[in-house]
């Protein structure tokens, strides 16, 4: 993409600093066909090849095919990134960052200078924006849909007897300071993030526990997200297994963890992906060269071949069914904020309307708490 032509012009070679010597293949891309180019051996330095010339036409591409022998040398881009077209033919960012290969098209323009600007600019509610750019006479515009992170996750469960304990997730794009759960306000602190899950703890809990695998509903996609990687805690080398499970009962208003309950027996779907990583002890950053895009409703399942993941105790939120130390990194920034409260059922009554909702927000759930008395 950092090669893309913007006029018409006539090419005639290219520029390409090699990372493996070899043979690598360039394809000029356009909406009504293909260009193919076969280059010769590159070497460690910069390779210049001539072409017999030919009229390029704006907004046509480059393609490059890397399956020979050869690699072209990435650096870090000041526009945008290239892209890598995955086999399935989803296309996704060439790296964390902004990546591009270093490929310098030869072309009549050649000597035509460039120059980079950017500038940040927050919006206070989603929709479609306009943005223009002007530099003298010549301008461009980009229409920009901004879309809001919106999610609040109610979970109750009976603890002993009458007493039950309620944790409240919040998950949006702009920060909001007030909660209330069954009209008890709740104060929030401002905690950007770019994962689903929790942070982990200073102290790593050693709990042995039957570890068949779980459901990590602590780090439920209650949002339509891309997943960019993991963060994964490992108190014991080796290998695991990342499910993705995608439960149809949860892609309501409700999600997996209010309905999930102990001791229930369920169905497992069969995967929609499946990695196998190698951890070792400590802290393991994966990051992926593809994203996936995830729907709302989908949970993670953990399978431990042969490695061991961190349980952490410490917090009072949601259980897996403990919590276990996976985070879900995503593509964008967003608050995070939860809080519990415990209570109890009073005698004469058989339920209780359990009520939790962001203040000046239309985020509000309600779980009507039944009680038996055995």
């Amino acid at each position: 993409m950092n090669e893309q032509f913007h006029e018409n012009t006539k090419l005639n070679g290219f520029e390409i600093e090699s990372r493996i010597n070899g043979v690598v293949n360039i394809s000029i891309l356009e909406l009504n066909g293909c260009q193919f180019i076969k280059l010769g051996y590159l070497t460690e330095d910069i390779t210049s090849f001539e072409i017999q010339p030919f009229s390029i036409q704006k907004r046509m591409i480059l393609v490059l095919n890397q399956t020979l022998s050869g690699k072209v040398q990435t650096v870090k881009s000041n526009f945008v990134s290239d892209y890598i077209i995955n086999n399935d033919g989803n296309v996704n960012n060439a790296g964390n960052g902004l990546i591009k290969f270093r490929i310098k098209p030869m072309t009549n323009s050649t000597n035509k200078s460039e120059l980079f600007f950017n500038f940040d600019k927050g919006y206070k509610s989603p929709g479609v924006n306009n943005i223009m750019v002007m530099i003298g006479n010549d301008s461009t515009s980009l229409e920009l849909n901004i879309t809001n992170i919106e999610n609040l996750d109610l979970v109750c469960n009976f603890l002993k007897g009458s007493e039950y304990k309620c944790s409240v997730i919040i998950y949006t794009s702009t920060f909001n300071a007030l909660a209330q759960l069954n009209n008890q306000n709740f104060q929030l602190i401002p905690r950007l993030v770019n994962f689903l899950g929790f942070d982990f703890p200073k102290e790593i809990s050693n709990i042995e526990i039957k570890r068949d695998g779980f459901l990590l509903t602590s780090s439920e996609f209650v949002f339509d997200s891309i997943l960019t990687g993991f963060e994964i805690y490992a108190i014991e080398a080796g290998k695991i297994q990342c499910d993705l499970i995608e439960f149809s009962l949860c892609s309501t208003n409700l999600s997996c963890a209010s309905q999930f309950k102990n001791n229930f027996r369920l169905n497992l779907p069969i995967p929609t992906k499946t990695w196998v990583f190698d951890l070792k002890t400590g802290l393991n950053n994966i990051d992926f060269n593809f994203y996936y895009s995830i729907t709302k409703g989908i949970v993670l399942r953990l399978v431990e071949l042969d490695a061991k993941v961190g349980i952490d105790n410490s917090t009072n939120i949601l259980s897996d069914l403990m919590l276990i130390q996976i985070n879900s990194i995503l593509d964008r920034f967003f608050d995070q904020n939860f809080f519990f409260d415990q209570s109890s059922i009073e005698n004469n009554k058989n339920f209780n309307l359990i009520v939790a909702s962001l203040v000046n927000s239309s985020l509000t759930k309600k779980i009507n708490l039944s009680y038996v008395n055995r």
